[in-house]
C-alpha cells in the first residue's frame, strides 16, 4: 500500500512539474521581454545547452525538456489526451 501511495505521490508531482513547464513555456517570450541582460541569460541556460559561438554564428540545442517540448509543437496532430478519451487542447 505504501508503495501505491508514494507512485500515487510521485505521478502527481510529476504532473504538476510538466503543467508548470508548458505554463512557463507559453509564457516565455512575455517572460522574455521584462527582465534584463542577466535575468535573460540565466533564463536561456535554463533552455538551452552546448551554446557554441564560432565565425559568429551562434549554435545551440535545447535541454531534453523543451526539446520534447519542441518536438510536440512541431506534431501536426495532437497526441490523444492522457485520459485517452480524446485529444489534448
Amino acid at each position: 500500500m505504501e508503495k501505491l501511495v508514494r507512485h500515487c505521490q510521485a505521478d502527481s508531482a510529476y504532473l504538476d512539474e510538466g503543467a508548470r513547464l508548458v505554463d512557463g513555456a507559453s509564457r516565455a517570450f512575455d517572460l522574455y521581454r521584462r527582465h534584463g541582460l542577466v535575468e535573460l541569460r540565466g533564463f536561456l541556460a535554463t533552455i538551452l545547452e552546448n551554446v557554441q559561438v564560432k565565425d559568429g554564428r551562434v549554435t545551440a540545442q535545447y535541454r531534453q525538456a523543451f526539446k520534447i517540448l519542441s518536438q510536440m509543437a512541431a506534431e501536426t496532430v495532437p497526441p490523444p489526451s492522457a485520459s485517452g478519451r480524446g485529444r489534448r487542447s
